[in-house]
């Protein structure tokens, strides 16, 4: 498997957009390296563990994990294309990255009303769908990773 600098280049180094590369996007981990010590890692992120209906903090297998994430990316896969039906697919690679992260971190109810940023979206106006990524609150709660987000929105081209 060939391993990707940044996360622009992941989809072509890695071939299509799966449900795993969702997650590790949404995470900012790129490489195969960071994938596998994932696989050995043992306690889960608490907003997956809550899922399970098991106590934050309990401790699971790395295969698990892998299946919570796989099922959880693939959901934000799956909301990504119902919010862009007929169209996400043909978006250029980075911004399916940009909505699918996107889609991992707020759920289909809350980045459905980014009806704004959609409409930009589907112009293909990347410098319009940044802005309003900017003109929201997920903007200001998310800090790092969605100002990194809009930066790679604002470098489509």
């Amino acid at each position: 498997m060939k391993e990707c600098a940044t996360p622009s280049t992941l989809t072509p180094c890695m071939g299509p957009l799966t449900p795993l590369w969702v997650w590790v996007i949404s995470s900012s981990l790129v490489t195969s390296t960071t994938v596998t010590f994932i696989k050995h890692l043992k306690v889960i992120i608490p907003n997956v563990v809550s899922k399970t209906g098991r106590p934050i903090g309990t401790r699971i297998s790395g295969q698990d994990l892998m299946t919570y994430l796989n099922r959880d990316s693939a959901n934000a896969l799956r909301d990504a294309r119902r919010l862009y039906p007929g169209v996400f697919d043909s978006l250029p690679s980075e911004v399916q990255l940009i909505i699918a992260d996107m889609m991992f971190n707020l759920g289909y109810s809350r980045l459905s009303r980014f009806r704004k940023m959609k409409a930009a979206v589907l112009k293909r106006d990347w410098a319009t769908a940044a802005d309003e990524m900017v003109d929201s609150a997920w903007y200001g709660q998310v800090g790092t990773r969605s100002r990194d987000l809009v930066r790679r929105m604002r470098s489509v081209r």
